[in-house]
């Protein structure tokens, strides 16, 4: 693992600039490349347990928060996802002092009144009783139902609005950071992606001259040899072990009866 302030400093010393102003203007480039790689190809991912407000229904969204991966709860050691609803509405109600009000939904494993369904856990399966009797399990609704409850990212507020309530008190949330960054704020650069960033930096260096130090000829050439170093980047991320391809083989491989 290197840190970008390393990169930059080995790019100083190759153009024979370290002036501070050159410096500052160099590490600028160089947080762009690994923010624009970090889109394309090193997808940096955190976890962590979010605290729920259980009036609002919502969890505050991470400061360095890009895209989300996964949203859901953890039950004996895997992750339960729950669903994605973009119908669900987001909470506009606010008091007197302009705080947000309490969530107006049907708790969950209620009964919703409209349709006389169970709010939260049921599916095709669920059975249901008309007059005390059994009539089996829901027609029409077909499956992709989620029992653990529905989500949708509210970008405005900054926050993730959940349907329904439930035990928990945390929701399990991986996502994609901005720019990674250790306990000092110095921000990380992998191994694989050194000479892409290092690439970068020489790119937007040349664009971004006003003198005309660099023709077209150069300008076009840094360009393409920062595409390359990302795809081979790319590539070495895609690498797999002799175990892992036997393994995809094995799941792959199943039984069927003859016909």
């Amino acid at each position: 693992m290197y840190y970008l302030d390393d990169i930059v400093k080995q790019y100083c010393l190759e153009t024979g600039d370290s002036t501070l102003q050159n410096y500052v203007r160099y590490y600028n480039f160089g947080v762009r490349g690994v923010r624009e790689l970090n889109r394309d190809v090193l997808y940096t991912m955190k976890t962590v347990n979010l605290a729920v407000n259980q009036n609002t229904m919502t969890a505050l969204l991470p400061v360095d928060y890009v895209d989300y991966l996964r949203i859901g709860t953890v039950y004996q050691g895997r992750v339960v996802p729950f669903g994605v609803n973009n119908d669900l509405a987001f909470n506009r109600s606010y008091d007197s002092c302009g705080n947000i009000q309490a969530y107006q939904n049907w708790p969950y494993n209620t009964v919703e009144p409209l349709s006389g369904i169970s709010w939260g856990g049921f599916n095709m399966f669920t059975p249901h009783t008309i007059n005390g009797q059994n009539m089996g399990g829901y027609f029409g609704i077909g499956g992709g139902n989620n029992g653990f409850g529905y989500y949708r990212i509210d970008t405005e507020r900054g926050v993730i609005q959940f349907s329904s309530a439930w035990d928990t008190e945390t929701v399990y949330f991986e996502y994609l950071v901005d720019v990674s960054s250790d306990a000092q704020g110095r921000v990380e650069v992998h191994d694989y992606d050194y000479e892409a960033v290092l690439a970068y930096i020489a790119w937007r260096h040349a664009q971004n001259n006003q003198s005309q130090t660099f023709g077209l000829g150069e300008k076009r050439n840094r360009r393409q040899e920062y595409y390359n170093q990302r795809d081979l980047a790319k590539m070495r991320r895609s690498r797999f072990t002799m175990e892992e391809a036997y393994q995809a083989i094995r799941k792959a491989t199943k039984l069927s009866p003859k016909i």
